[in-house]
C-alpha cells in the first residue's frame, strides 16, 4: 500500500509540473504574438481627448454668444429685430453696428406716447427647456460638437468611427463654472479588431454663468424697484437746466416780457443725451471688483457721487460691472409744455403794457436705452455677459405700467407671432429718385404698437400682419424721407404695398427780415385793416446780433422735424443747413434779439381809475429795462457788468392754417432756403404801450404768408 501511495503522489506531482509549464508556455506564447485588438490603451487617447476637446470648444462659443446678447444664442432666429433709428420702439436693441440685436429685459411694450403704458421683458429662463438659457446652450453645444467632429474625418485613416446616434447634451451651472455632460456613444474598429465602445463626455468650463445671470436679474430688479436710473436722470436734466441749457423743473415764474428762454426739441434732445452718457458712464456696481469710492475731498461733490453707487444683494466682489449709455443712441424726448419750439407759459394780463408771468415748470417724458455689462475672470480671458434694459421717465416720474392680463386697464403687444394673422404683405421700398429697388427697415404700426420686420432685401420683404384697423406700414432709412402707407390688415388676404422713399436734401436756410412800425413814426398805411403798426418794408439784415429758431415739420410725418438756427452757432456744430424733401411743412419761427445794452421803455402816468380799475387816483408806470444785464465779480475780484440776455423781436407763430409751406425740388435746388419773417426794430419800442405790437406779430405773419 505505501508502494501505491507513493506512485500516486509521483502522478499527481507529474500532472502538476506538466500543467504549470503548459500554462507558462501558453501565457508567454500569448505575449509574445502581436495584439490584435486596441482595448483600453494610450492609442485610444487621442479620440477621447479630441470629443472631449471639441465639446469644450462648442461650450465656450456658445456661452460666448449667449452672454453677448443677454441670453439668446441667435435672437434673430427667434424673432428679434431692432430698430435703429428708433431704439427705443421696439422689444430688442442694437447697440453696435453689425452686432446681434439684444433683447430688452425691461422696455416699454407700448409706443412711446402711449396713455395706458404696458411694461414687457424678453429676459429667458436661465433653467429649462429652450427658449430658457439651459435648453438653448443644450441644443446649440450639440450642434456646434457635432459641426466640430466632423464625422471625425481628422482619424480617418486610422480608425473607422461609427456614432449609433447624434449626441445629448445635459448642462449644469455651477457656482463658479458651467459643467457640460454628452451622452454620444462611438464605436472605433482598426483594421486589427475592434475597440470598446466610449458614451460619456464631460466638460467644465470656468464661467460662471449662473452667477452672472443671478447679478443681472437683481440689477434689473433693483432698477424698477427703486427708479435708479429714472432718477438720475431728472437729476442730469435738472443739473443742465441752472444755466438755461434745459427748460427747467419746477423753479416757479419769471416776470418779463420776453417769452424765453427759448429752446428747440432736437438741442434739447442733443444736451441730454450728452448729459445721460456722462452721468450713466460713472454709475458703479456697489462692492464689485471695479468699484473705486470717489474721495474728492468736498463733502458735497462726494454726496452727489454717492448716487451713482448701484447697490443689490449679490456677491459681485469677483465681477466687474459697467452701465453705459452713448448719445448716438438717440432717446426719446418729449417736453411739456412745448413742441419741437419749448417756450414757457404765459400768464397773460389784459393790460399788454404790463411784464408777463412766465411758468419755468417742465414735465419730461424721456425714454432711452442702458447697456449694462458683467464680466468675470476665466482662463481664456474675461467673460461678457451684457443686456440692455430701457429707462422709462415720464411726466419727471418713474413710468407707472399697466399690469398685463387686466383687460380693463391695458392690452398685451400685437407684434407677437401668436398675433399675426392678418394681411399677407409683400413690400417693395424705392428710391423715388431713381425708381429703383433700396434696401429700408420697415414697421407696422398699430395703435400704441410698432411691429419691426427687419430691413427689405434688395428692396422686397413679406410679413403677416397682426390685423388692425387703422395702421400704417412705415419704411425707413438714413438720409431718406420715411414712407408711409395706411393700410387695413383684418383680412387675411395677400397684397402688394409700394412705397417710395425720397431723398432728402441738405441746404441752408436764411431769414428775410421784415419789419413792422406804427403808422405815426413813417409807416406806410397800405394795410389799414392791420391797425396802427404796419408793415414798413424789407430790411437787408438785422440791426443787433440775433437769433432765428425755425423748424419745419412735415405734414405727413411729424415726429421728422427739422430746425435751424440762424445764424449758426460759433461754440458748436453748426445747426444752420437742414435735410428736407419736397412736400408740405408747418413752418415757425422765433427770432430774438441779443442785447450789449439794456433797452428802455419810458412809463407814464394812468389816471381815472388807476391801473387796476379802481379810484380815480393816478399811478405811475415805472420804465421797463429790457435785457438788464447786472453786475458780476470775475475770479481776480473785479466786477464787470454782465452782458444782456435776449429779448423776443418777432418770428411767425401761426395756426395750421397760414403755417403751411409748400418746399419743392426747385427751392431746394440752390442750397437756400429763405424764410420771411416779421420783427420790430428796438427802435420802434420806445415807450410800454409800444408793447402792443408785439401781440400783433402773428397777425402780421399770417398776412405776409396769405400773400
Amino acid at each position: 500500500m505505501r508502494r501505491g501511495q507513493l506512485s500516486l503522489f509521483l502522478i499527481i506531482a507529474a500532472v502538476i509540473i506538466i500543467i504549470g509549464g503548459l500554462a507558462t508556455y501558453l501565457l508567454m506564447r500569448v505575449n509574445s504574438e502581436p495584439d490584435t485588438t486596441i482595448g483600453v490603451r494610450t492609442d485610444l487617447q487621442p479620440v477621447e481627448a479630441f470629443v472631449t476637446s471639441c465639446l469644450e470648444q462648442s461650450t465656450r462659443a456658445s456661452l460666448v454668444a449667449i452672454g453677448e446678447t443677454g441670453g439668446y444664442v441667435d435672437p434673430v432666429a427667434d424673432g428679434y429685430v431692432a430698430n435703429p433709428l428708433r431704439p427705443t420702439e421696439s422689444k430688442a436693441f442694437e447697440p453696435f453696428q453689425n452686432r446681434p440685436a439684444m433683447p430688452y429685459w425691461s422696455y416699454l411694450a407700448s409706443a412711446n406716447d402711449c396713455t395706458t403704458c404696458v411694461e414687457a421683458s424678453e429676459k429667458p429662463a436661465l433653467l429649462g427647456a429652450a427658449p430658457a438659457i439651459q435648453g438653448q446652450l443644450e441644443n446649440d453645444i450639440s450642434q456646434r460638437t457635432l459641426t466640430c467632429i466632423d464625422e471625425f474625418s481628422t482619424f480617418a485613416e486610422q480608425y473607422t468611427i461609427v456614432a449609433d446616434k447624434d449626441p445629448v447634451v445635459k448642462v449644469t451651472f455651477g457656482v463658479r463654472d458651467t459643467i457640460v455632460s454628452m451622452s454620444y456613444p462611438i464605436k472605433i474598429e482598426s483594421s486589427g479588431g475592434t475597440a470598446l465602445e466610449r458614451s460619456e463626455f464631460i466638460a467644465k468650463v470656468d464661467v460662471p454663468l449662473k452667477q452672472l445671470y443671478d447679478t443681472a436679474s437683481s440689477i434689473v430688479a433693483q432698477a424698477q424697484a427703486s427708479g435708479f436710473f429714472e432718477g438720475l436722470t431728472l437729476e442730469a436734466i435738472t443739473l443742465e437746466s441752472t444755466d438755461d441749457k434745459l427748460p427747467p423743473i419746477a423753479s416757479g415764474y419769471d416776470l418779463g416780457f420776453s417769452p424765453g428762454p427759448i429752446w428747440a426739441l432736437f438741442q434739447v434732445r442733443q444736451t441730454v443725451a450728452t448729459a445721460l452718457q456722462r452721468d450713466i458712464g460713472i454709475v458703479q456696481l456697489f462692492a464689485s471688483r471695479s468699484m473705486s469710492f470717489v474721495k474728492s475731498g468736498d463733502s458735497t461733490t462726494d454726496r452727489i457721487y454717492a448716487n451713482y453707487y448701484f447697490n443689490i444683494p449679490e456677491d459681485v466682489s469677483s465681477l466687474d460691472a459697467s452701465f453705459i449709455y452713448l448719445s448716438r443712441w438717440e432717446p426719446y424726448v418729449r417736453v411739456s409744455p412745448g413742441g419741437q419750439i419749448i417756450k414757457p407759459d404765459r400768464l397773460s394780463s389784459h393790460l399788454f403794457f404790463l411784464p408777463q408771468f412766465k411758468m419755468l415748470d417742465f414735465q419730461y417724458d424721456v425714454s432711452y436705452p442702458v447697456l449694462v455689462q458683467l464680466s468675470a475672470d476665466t482662463s481664456q480671458g474675461p467673460y461678457v455677459f451684457q443686456f440692455p434694459i430701457e429707462v422709462n421717465m415720464r411726466n419727471n416720474k418713474v413710468l407707472s405700467f399697466a399690469p398685463y392680463g387686466d383687460d380693463n386697464t391695458a392690452q398685451e403687444s400685437v407684434c407677437g407671432d401668436a398675433e399675426a394673422i392678418g394681411s399677407v404683405v409683400t413690400v417693395t421700398t424705392k428710391d423715388s429718385s431713381a425708381d429703383a429697388p433700396m434696401t429700408a427697415l420697415v414697421t407696422y404700426e398699430c395703435l400704441s404698437d410698432a411691429c419691426s420686420y427687419g430691413e427689405s432685401e434688395n428692396g422686397r420683404l413679406t410679413a403677416q400682419l397682426p390685423p388692425c384697423v387703422g395702421g400704417a406700414l412705415v419704411a425707413e432709412r438714413e438720409g431718406f424721407r420715411t414712407a408711409r402707407v395706411s393700410i387695413d390688415s383684418i383680412s387675411s388676404e395677400s397684397r402688394q404695398v409700394d412705397m417710395k422713399l425720397t431723398p432728402l436734401k441738405e441746404t441752408t436756410v436764411a431769414v428775410r427780415p421784415m419789419i413792422i412800425a406804427r403808422e405815426s413814426r413813417g409807416g406806410t398805411v397800405d394795410k389799414p385793416e392791420l391797425g396802427a403798426w404796419v408793415q414798413q418794408g424789407e430790411l437787408g439784415s438785422f440791426d443787433k446780433p440775433y437769433k432765428a429758431i425755425i423748424t419745419f415739420v412735415p405734414v405727413d410725418d411729424p415726429e421728422y422735424a427739422q430746425v435751424a438756427v440762424v445764424p449758426a452757432p460759433e461754440d458748436s456744430t453748426p445747426t444752420n443747413p437742414v435735410q428736407l424733401a419736397p412736400g408740405d411743412y408747418d413752418v415757425t419761427a422765433v427770432v430774438l434779439q441779443s442785447l450789449t445794452e439794456v433797452h428802455v421803455l419810458r412809463g407814464r402816468e394812468i389816471c381815472g381809475g388807476g391801473v387796476l380799475g379802481i379810484g380815480d387816483t393816478c399811478e405811475t408806470i415805472p420804465d421797463i429795462k429790457l435785457g438788464e444785464g447786472g453786475t458780476v465779480t470775475l475770479e481776480d475780484g473785479t466786477e464787470a457788468q454782465a452782458p444782456a440776455g435776449e429779448i423776443y423781436i418777432g418770428g411767425m407763430v401761426r395756426d395750421e392754417t397760414t403755417s403751411r409751406m409748400t418746399i419743392t425740388a426747385e427751392m431746394l435746388g440752390d442750397g437756400i432756403l429763405t424764410v420771411p419773417v416779421i420783427i420790430i426794430s428796438l427802435a420802434e419800442l420806445q415807450v410800454i404801450e409800444d408793447m402792443e405790437a408785439l401781440d400783433q406779430l402773428d397777425e402780421f405773419s399770417a398776412d405776409l404768408w396769405l400773400e
